[in-house]
């Protein structure tokens, strides 16, 4: 009773300041939770709400009409007003999909900004861990951890690499700027270029040398003698000096998703005018 009075006072005094917090929602279409397990479920995914500011939904369900799961999700989203604040509308979505038999994490308003494509398939990483045996409410439970992971830090940064979760920098993808690692450069010092030119100098002056020995007649002979004579090559040779490679970075911009990236992850834009970010897996 106190808890729900506390939680009435802060609705309404945030109301008074012009900003709408949205409660976590659950729509178990699939029944694949318990009532007790619903009720944990949305406990832990207020905390992870409060802590993020990002409202925290979970459906399911097992008839998609036809459509995919991104389509149905889409098309879900836009017939209600998800979003944790009036501006930022910042949530995201664990849909399990019986139907299509996928798993998809779905992002809205800010939160598409805050999480990467690479985080998407980090926390689906995770949620997978529990799919093969069916425990759906470990699954659940699983993404609100990584969920918040994703929405509070930068997995991938170069900070986090080699770190707790286990993703080093030369295994993670482009990031949030859009480049990678820098590819290293090889180039010539000035002492390695003189030493080139020497070898070629002493190497051409060999060459040549004996190439005018081989022609050395003693005598200068008249033209007769060189039209009397028939042309023969007396030596040839190909020798391999070196070769020097120069890598440089070519910078591109990464475009991601039907309307674009930017700074977080990728994006589209459902038909009923709203952007959705997030991925989807099979099981």
């Amino acid at each position: 009773m106190k808890k729900a009075v506390t939680t009435a006072v802060l609705i309404c005094f945030c109301m008074l300041c012009g900003f709408t917090p949205r409660m976590p929602e659950m729509f178990d279409g699939a029944d694949l939770f318990t009532a007790e397990e619903e009720k944990r479920l949305l406990e832990e995914a207020e905390k992870t709400a409060e802590r993020t500011e990002t409202q925290i939904v979970f459906l399911t369900y097992e008839d998609a009409g036809g459509r995919s799961t991104e389509k149905y999700t889409d098309d879900f989203c836009d017939d209600r007003e998800f979003g944790y604040g009036d501006e930022e509308k910042s949530f995201m979505m664990l849909a399990i999909d019986m139907d299509n038999r996928e798993v998809y994490v779905k992002t809205g308003g800010t939160a598409i900004a805050r999480v990467t494509d690479r985080e998407i398939e980090y926390i689906l990483d995770e949620v997978f861990e529990w799919m093969p045996d069916r425990d759906y409410y470990r699954a659940a439970e699983t993404f609100l951890e990584a969920a918040e992971k994703a929405l509070e830090e930068d997995l991938f940064s170069d900070t986090a690499a080699g770190g707790e979760y286990g993703y080093g920098a030369d295994e993670r993808e482009p990031d949030r700027t859009g480049y990678g690692p820098e590819p290293e450069k090889e180039a010539a010092t000035a002492k390695d270029i003189l030493m080139r030119f020497l070898i070629a100098v002493g190497v051409g002056g060999a060459v040549t040398g004996l190439m005018l020995l081989g022609r050395k007649t003693g005598s200068r002979p008249g033209n007769a003698a060189y039209m009397a004579s028939s042309p023969r090559v007396l030596h040839r040779s190909d020798r391999y000096i070196n070769t020097t490679v120069v890598k440089t970075r070519i910078n591109t911009d990464k475009d991601s998703g039907s309307s674009g990236g930017g700074s977080g992850g990728s994006f589209h834009t459902s038909s009923g005018g709203n952007s959705y970010g997030g991925g989807g897996r099979s099981f």
